[in-house]
């Protein structure tokens, strides 16, 4: 039986989304505000891409980059 969303690890959540994730999402995920997240992507803490003028996240990439941030 697969295990809720809900009780799974931040980087399992991230590593098994496909598709981009909005700034609200990671959020969410990370415990944040929005507004944090986008600062931190100004910072260079988050990496992110632009979709026209969207910013978006790649799951497994935040994942990796917040892995290596825990040392």
């Amino acid at each position: 039986m697969p295990v809720p969303l809900s009780e799974k690890s931040i980087f399992e959540q991230l590593n098994l989304h496909r598709g981009a994730l909005r700034a609200g999402e990671v959020a969410r995920l990370l415990g944040l505000k929005p507004v944090t997240v986008y600062k931190y992507c100004r910072q260079g803490i988050l990496p992110y891409f632009r979709v026209g003028r969207a910013v978006r996240f790649d799951g497994p990439t935040l994942a990796r980059r917040l892995k290596g941030a825990r040392g």
